[in-house]
């Protein structure tokens, strides 16, 4: 049996994540797609590559580019430019 959690999949021509059966659209069987509607593709010295690698393990991130998404909404919010984490559900912020 084949895991699709997390897996990317086109609907729409958008690319998303394929969620758990849990966050399934209510009666349909059809899943609620998450939605990551944009991809950068940015150049970076190995240091910094480096740096975000030891980051996500320390933290125990299962992926880079969450361990990435989180640095940047950080490094927005310590700027003055919070925004929602799109991986939580309406949780108080700090």
């Amino acid at each position: 049996m084949s895991n699709t959690q997390d897996m990317p999949v086109m609907c729409q021509g958008k690319t998303v994540l394929s969620p758990s059966p849990e966050d399934s659209v209510e009666g349909s069987g059809m899943p609620k797609p998450k939605v990551m509607d944009a991809r950068k593709i940015i150049p970076m010295p190995s240091e910094l590559v480096k740096r975000i690698s030891d980051f996500r393990h320390g933290e125990r991130i299962s992926s880079e580019a969450e361990a990435i998404r989180l640095l940047i909404m950080a490094g927005l919010k310590s700027r003055g430019y919070p925004m929602k984490d799109p991986a939580t559900k309406d949780e108080e912020s700090e």
